[in-house]
């Protein structure tokens, strides 16, 4: 995930927080900057924070852990001397007060170059001088993998719903179609898109829609598959069909339709 100036505000302003006093009078003292040192080394990525000078005063165990320093290998040194921009643009991109997804590279200690999208800000007090600069790093070896394999895994699944010779709805929370997939091996790629942004209340009888509405929410709230079968009139007879809701990571879910009546040739006893 490439971390983004939101990101910076974040910890920013947590960074601020945690090195005020808890109570007490705050004139002539200063704050615990042992504490800053700790916070910023328990971030979650890859991050450092950098002084007036360009100075690296607090820096992250997965910053040190990819590149392979140590914490004694960094403190105090200037961030120049391990972040590389091989393009004017670059430089100049991050020496504004803010960047974003900046294409950089950064040294490692065995001298490898690792690609990296970088997101900076600067932060300045009442009088403008600079205080400190937060700069976060996103691996962009590890962005291509992950992009990569999210690919694979839509087309994966796209491949697996198309080949399915069952009717395939995803529908949201409020049982409304997001996406339509009409029984056979192929899908009627005509009436997919024309039941695009109906929902269940639409397109079933009503006792039906309630039954498929109950049985949607029960799905979301549990996390589990819920199935109920049905009855429905068709031009050559009453047909039987299994419906399987699954939930997803993403407040939808996958709605499965299967005719069962040569299956079956009974009603379920669900």
């Amino acid at each position: 995930m490439i971390a983004d100036s939101s990101l910076c505000d974040s910890f920013s302003a947590m960074y601020e927080a945690q090195s005020l006093p808890m109570c007490g009078p705050t004139v002539d003292k200063q704050p615990d900057r042992s504490l800053d040192r700790g916070f910023v080394a328990l971030l979650p990525v890859m991050a450092y924070v950098t002084g007036p000078d360009d100075e690296i005063q607090s820096v992250s165990s997965v910053w040190l852990r990819r590149l392979g320093y140590s914490r004694e290998e960094v403190i105090a040194q200037p961030a120049s001397r391990f972040l590389v921009c091989r393009r004017p643009r670059t430089t100049q991109e991050l020496a504004a007060d803010m960047c974003e997804d900046v294409p950089a590279c950064l040294l490692g200690k065995a001298g490898d170059l690792r690609h990296v999208r970088v997101s900076a800000r600067r932060e300045f007090d009442d009088r403008g001088q600079l205080l400190r600069g937060w700069s976060f790093f996103a691996d962009a070896r590890e962005t291509h993998e992950a992009l990569r394999r999210a690919r694979e895994t839509s087309s994966r699944s796209e491949a697996l719903t198309a080949a399915l010779p069952d009717l395939v709805v995803e529908v949201d929370s409020l049982g409304r179609f997001l996406r339509f997939k009409p029984a056979g091996a192929a899908g009627d790629a005509a009436t997919g898109e024309a039941m695009a942004d109906r929902c269940i209340e639409h397109t079933l009888p009503p006792k039906l829609a309630a039954k498929a509405k109950r049985a949607l929410a029960a799905s979301m709230r549990t996390k589990q598959i819920c199935r109920f079968a049905c009855e429905l009139p068709t031009p050559t007879g009453a047909r039987l069909y299994e419906c399987s809701i699954c939930p997803t990571l993403h407040q939808t879910a996958m709605m499965v339709v299967r005719d069962v009546t040569v299956v079956c040739g009974v009603r379920p006893s669900y």
